[in-house]
Parts: C-alpha cells; sequence; structure tokens
C-alpha cells in the first residue's frame, strides 16, 4: 500500500489546480465595491499620524475606528430590533428592551420573553421609554454591537 504523504500530495495538487482555474474569477471578486483599488472605504480603519490627537479621543499614536455608517431611515438591515428604551445613563449608550414571542411545543401558549440590547447613541437623542429601531454594526465594546437607527415613537414628557 501506499504511505500517507502521496495521497496528501495528490489532493493539494487538485487543489491547486482548482485555485489556478478560478484565480482570474477570484480577482474580479477581490475589487472593492467601493470602486479602485486605493482610498479608504467607509468603516474600514483609519490610521492615524503618530503623534496626532485622534478625532475620536483615543491615545496619541495609536489606530482608531471610524463609527460604521448609520442606515437610512427607510432601509430595514437584517437583523434590525425594534424595542422600548429602559436606560439611558451611560455615554452616547442606551439600554433597549426588546420583546420577543415564543409559542410552548406542548400547550402551544405564546409565551413573552425580553431581552435587553446595549446601543450606540451618538447624539443622546434617545430617552427612557422611547420605541427605537437598533441595527447591527461591527462591535464597539465588551457587549455594545447595536447602534440607533431612528427613534420610532417618543416617549411622552410628563410636566410636573
Amino acid at each position: 500500500p501506499k504511505s500517507g504523504g502521496h495521497r496528501r500530495d495528490e489532493v493539494m495538487l487538485s487543489i491547486r489546480s482548482v485555485r489556478a482555474l478560478l484565480r482570474p474569477a477570484l480577482g474580479a471578486l477581490r475589487t472593492p465595491p467601493w470602486g479602485g483599488s486605493s482610498g479608504a472605504a467607509p468603516g474600514l480603519p483609519t490610521w492615524t499620524v503618530p503623534g496626532a490627537a485622534t478625532q475620536l479621543g483615543g491615545v496619541r499614536g495609536r489606530k482608531t475606528w471610524e463609527l460604521p455608517p448609520r442606515p437610512k431611515d427607510d432601509e430595514l438591515p437584517i437583523g434590525s430590533l425594534e424595542g422600548v428604551v429602559c436606560s439611558t445613563k451611560m455615554d452616547k449608550s442606551i439600554v433597549v428592551k426588546v420583546r420577543r414571542w415564543r409559542e410552548h411545543p406542548r400547550y402551544k401558549k405564546r409565551l413573552a420573553y425580553d431581552r435587553k440590547f446595549m446601543a450606540h447613541d451618538e447624539y443622546e437623542e434617545c430617552r427612557d421609554g422611547d420605541l427605537v429601531r437598533i441595527t447591527p454594526c461591527r462591535k464597539l465594546s465588551k457587549r455594545k454591537h447595536f447602534m440607533v437607527q431612528k427613534i420610532l415613537r417618543q416617549a411622552p414628557q410628563l410636566n410636573f
């Protein structure tokens, strides 16, 4: 019987031949969607010059990231959620409670369950009780990977 090395070489040869056949198609896929090969695209990292202060308040000379672009109000991105703001005590961050419904497998009763998500509120325009739509974005902190897209309904203000 042949040793295991020969079989591995045959497999590697076939992978190399497939790559060689697909190389022209892969080259077309590598061109960025914003066109051209130079220039930063929205959402990609921006590097700071050593010694220069960053616009996002980062440490001097370290890489900083731009915020992802905010989706348009009429778009409904995949993974967007609607919920009620339950905390605005943090700086540029809110906590949104999203209510979902699940049917019990045996008794077929609809059960409500809530989950809280942290979201980025760049302009600090949300208040407790607002109904908001949040959309997923890149990870902004340990628990924050959503940003506010739109305030759907503002909470009533109580004047005492």
